[in-house]
């Protein structure tokens, strides 16, 4: 994660910029503004650094300015390193796994429509508890206990009638074994279960079915104000609006693959039954 003063460096950087881009094409606030779409109290907020703008709107400022396109790309390079967060798992280890425990479940309790695509595991607020604690496999059993704990605390907002989670798993997340046989068939039982939930959508990609759609990682979008990622080496959390646009096109595309309901049970339940014959 960047310092606060590293951030407050990179902002002036960024609105200097666009500023300057303004002033070498001769052009007003009022002029700049409206060729953009924008306000201009906007635009000026945007020019003293007071507001963010987003990355189609860096575009359409270079564009009216006629600015180099090596220009354009550095702006775009200092609005991403602002948009994004990145913290190491070692920094959030030492401050303690149930943290950031705590961090995801007030991003959840801030967001009226949560999406979540998972590639290779169970999403923590559908996990069994015997399947969470193989989750957190370097901690000690103190660490793990809080963890599963805080866990277990975001696993109360699926029952809030005022939000929405949409979770889809591929079917090789829900196969891969994180215990044994018994851990895992507790666990797609309670994937089942969630099939027929009134609060939670649940979809699984069945790994027969085609899609062309390549998720290269498990992403949650919460509203259409942020993704959040966990990577080998970093958490994640990408606020720029076309990013997030794009985080969203991506999970309805393998969503509209995804099978619910009685279909999805059909999946789940052959899971199941290869389960029945694992030691």
């Amino acid at each position: 994660m960047i310092s606060p003063e590293h951030s407050e460096l990179i902002r002036a950087r960024l609105s200097s910029g666009l500023r300057r881009l303004r002033v070498d094409a001769g052009m007003t606030g009022i002029v700049l503004a409206k060729a953009v779409g924008i306000s201009q109290p906007k635009l000026s907020k945007i020019e003293t650094g007071m507001a963010l703008p987003g990355s189609a709107e860096v575009r359409a400022i270079a564009e009216v300015t006629g600015a180099p396109e090596a220009v354009l790309d550095e702006l775009l390079s200092l609005l991403r390193a602002l948009h994004t967060d990145y913290e190491s798992p070692r920094v959030m280890l030492h401050r303690g796994a149930h943290r950031r425990q705590q961090e995801i479940n007030r991003m959840e309790e801030k967001a009226t429509r949560t999406h979540c695509l998972q590639i290779s595991m169970v999403p923590g607020q559908l996990q069994t508890e015997r399947y969470m604690r193989t989750c957190f496999p370097s901690l000690s059993p103190d660490e793990v206990d809080a963890a599963v704990a805080a866990r277990k605390q975001r696993q109360r907002l699926l029952a809030r009638p005022d939000k929405q989670f949409t979770f889809l798993l591929t079917e090789s997340a829900v196969r891969w074994c994180r215990g044994p046989a018994a851990t895992m068939a507790e666990q797609v039982r309670t994937l089942i279960d969630f099939t027929s939930s009134p609060t939670v959508r649940l979809g699984v990609l069945p790994w027969h079915r085609p899609v062309l759609a390549q998720p290269r990682h498990s992403f949650y979008v919460y509203d259409e104000r942020l993704v959040t990622i966990s990577l080998q080496t970093a958490y994640t959390t990408i606020r720029d609006p076309e990013e997030v646009s794009d985080y969203l096109e991506l999970f309805n595309a393998v969503q509209d693959k995804c099978a619910f309901g009685a279909e999805a049970r059909v999946v789940l339940g052959r899971v199941l039954r290869d389960l029945r014959g694992t030691p």
